[in-house]
């Protein structure tokens, strides 16, 4: 879920004015800064990277056939992709949805964080080599399946998996290790 639950845009809960505005400020911190620090909200409390959860880093390569249906359909898009990191995130279950968050860096490449709120009940070791070793035939079915269902032709829009699991890409060439920024600061 996004801040906007407990941050409505319409209350301005800005950085500036956020004490002012009777605004909700979660370990101090206003809307802004818990967007700023990639905060989660999740089951009513909101859960940031460095502070009270851990996060695994991911990433999606894809092939697709056409910009314009991508363009469209990238909403649905992100959603098949959170679904199927999720599916396989579990290690022995999925997890909940809600846990991924997907983000179009640039078509053909998909950034991925999974929130772990409860790091004795989630091992990240676990899930982190569940996630990197799931062969690729798998995450596309589980996407095919969710655009299908979402009345998506797979044909035209023709998205292939070329990579999922490890952030720095299938060669190590991209080096991603982005993060959230320092929450104590």
């Amino acid at each position: 879920k996004t801040l906007e639950v407990f941050c409505p845009l319409t209350c301005g809960c800005a950085e500036l004015n956020s004490a002012a505005s009777g605004c909700p400020e979660p370990f101090g911190k206003s809307c802004d800064q818990l967007k700023w620090y990639q905060c989660l909200t999740w089951n009513d409390q909101h859960f940031c990277p460095g502070f009270n959860t851990k996060i695994i880093n991911a990433m999606i390569m894809y092939n697709y056939a056409s910009t314009d249906l991508l363009t469209t359909n990238r909403q649905v898009t992100m959603s098949a992709f959170q679904q199927a990191v999720a599916q396989y995130a579990g290690h022995t279950e999925p997890i909940d949805p809600e846990l991924v968050v997907v983000d179009h860096a640039w078509d053909g490449v998909a950034w991925v964080q999974i929130y772990l709120p409860d790091p004795q009940m989630m091992n990240s070791t676990e899930m982190t080599s569940s996630i990197f070793s799931t062969p690729l035939e798998d995450y596309q079915a589980a996407v095919n399946a969710t655009l299908t269902a979402s009345g998506v032709s797979l044909d035209d829009l023709g998205i292939i998996i070329t990579h999922a699991g490890d952030p720095a890409g299938p060669s190590g060439q991209y080096g991603y290790n982005y993060g959230p920024p320092n929450f104590y600061r």
